[in-house]
């Protein structure tokens, strides 16, 4: 597969210098030396403006005899003579890009990314609407003085016109991509959710206790370090809010094995319906199936039960949450990935209701961040994939402190207004929603806001038009 992929880019490379060729005032071939010296010339003469498009862009700030922070450096020194530079990079390169980014900013220059959907693959720049260089080389010490690459310098006019048009029509990211988090946690197995007689038969029977007990003992199991662990049935039931404190009169008559009762059943189930576990009642003991290997599993963070996710959201929303980190985990663009609902239902064998139910859950609490695609007219089939974003986990606490950050900035009155109207389209906790209303209703007044977010409130949930995009569109 790797050779025909190569070819075709070969071919497209060609095919677009012959085209440059065709309109270059003057050209001139661009590999390894001669495109760190060219782009440094080029940089360091520029007198108006800069624009770039990249994939990505990484410099090692350790070497300084690195290439890229040295091109870093000369567009520095353009922005402080008055060069105006914009920069736009591919989101799904956020990592590779970090730490230039950053350095960037710091150095006011304008740095976008393209939109989670789309893929920015091209390296081209263009300095004051005449001078182009473009090609297969990125910004990397690795593309310069290591691979195989090619570019052109090219003095046309009418070339940087199609090349400015080309990156003012590339779709952007309207929020910073975030990097993938790596939290502590425990090794969930991945075929949990794909076994139909695991984790799909859990939620088809609604096994509430079954699933976070089973949740408890992998972490008992990766915390001893071993795959046999003995019962603590107090610990256990503790743990899943049972208490001698709120016995029921029912359950006097077995008081003094009161935990034990709580977890027999679903422990009998673990083992004999799901086969998760085995079960010994006599020695107290519980082996765990499915070796957790790192190449087939997804990390459940520790926040899951510090910040009471186990509590707090149905048994559906915390399932598709570990859909949704497996999704993810999968992705090339992490934090970022993409399917329908109904590949969602057949990958994972569970139904479409319980899937839109948890999605809407896991969106309300601003654990996923959801874009949706309009069908066309009335067809299913027609609709593109959502893109869905893995937003980090953050406690109730963080939040009530970024509200606080809002209200000193933009005052309590507008701030709680803004609150209200994100809730009605079932973002409550999305602070960039809120941030947005905020800007809206300083621009166009509360009133007319809450009619525009009305109409808006009364689409579908879980369409698309539920959005605060078409609330902007009525204003």
């Amino acid at each position: 597969m790797q050779r025909p992929l190569k070819l075709i880019s070969i071919l497209i490379i060609t095919l677009l210098i012959s085209y440059c060729l065709a309109f270059a005032e003057q050209s001139e071939l661009l590999t390894k030396t001669e495109y760190f010296t060219q782009v440094r010339n080029a940089l360091q003469g520029a007198s108006e403006t800069i624009y770039i498009q990249m994939y990505f862009i990484i410099a090692d700030p350790k070497d300084a005899e690195d290439p890229i922070s040295i091109f870093l450096d000369d567009l520095f020194k353009a922005k402080d003579r008055g060069v105006d530079v914009k920069i736009v990079l591919e989101n799904s390169k956020f990592r590779e890009s970090h730490f230039a980014y950053k350095l960037l900013k710091e150095h006011g220059i304008q740095v976008d990314f393209d939109s989670a959907d789309t893929l920015l693959h091209s390296k081209a720049i263009v300095i004051d609407n005449k001078l182009c260089i473009i090609g297969s080389t990125n910004w990397s010490r690795a593309a310069i003085y290591d691979n195989r690459e090619v570019s052109i310098l090219i003095h046309s006019e009418k070339i940087a016109k199609d090349l400015l048009e080309d990156i003012k029509s590339i779709k952007l990211s309207k929020d910073i991509p975030v990097l993938p988090i790596k939290h502590k946690g425990i090794d969930m197995p991945v075929d949990f959710l794909l076994n139909t007689e695991a984790g799909p038969q859990i939620i088809k029977d609604r096994a509430n206790i079954a699933f976070e007990l089973y949740l408890l003992l992998l972490k008992e199991s990766q915390n001893a370090k071993s795959s046999t662990i003995p019962i603590d049935y107090k610990k256990l039931a503790t743990s899943l809010g049972y208490s001698k404190k709120n016995i029921s009169s029912k359950d006097r008559r077995y008081v003094n094995n009161y935990y034990y009762e709580k977890l027999r059943r679903p422990l009998k189930r673990l083992q004999d319906k799901y086969k998760l576990i085995s079960y010994n009642h006599k020695q107290k003991e519980i082996e765990m199936f499915y070796p957790v290997k790192k190449q087939d599993s997804i990390v459940l963070p520790y926040q899951y039960w510090e910040y009471g996710l186990n509590e707090r959201l149905s048994l559906r929303a915390r399932y598709l949450y570990l859909i949704s980190l497996l999704e993810a985990s999968k992705s090339t663009k992490n934090p970022y990935w993409f399917r329908s609902q109904q590949d969602l239902a057949s990958i994972y064998h569970i139904s479409d209701y319980t899937i839109s139910l948890g999605l809407q859950e896991l969106e309300k609490e601003n654990i996923l961040e959801i874009t949706r695609s309009a069908s066309k007219g009335n067809e299913f089939a027609q609709r593109k994939a959502n893109v869905y974003c893995q937003n980090p986990l953050i406690s109730d606490e963080e939040f009530k402190k970024d509200i606080n950050k809002l209200v000193q900035k933009y005052g309590h009155k507008t701030t709680k207004q803004a609150q209200k109207l994100s809730a009605q389209l079932d973002e409550p906790k999305d602070l960039n929603t809120i941030e947005t209303y905020i800007h809206l209703i300083d621009k166009h007044g509360h009133k007319k806001v809450k009619a525009a977010n009305d109409i808006t409130a009364k689409r579908k949930k879980g369409g698309a038009q539920r959005d605060i995009s078409y609330t902007i569109e009525q204003l």
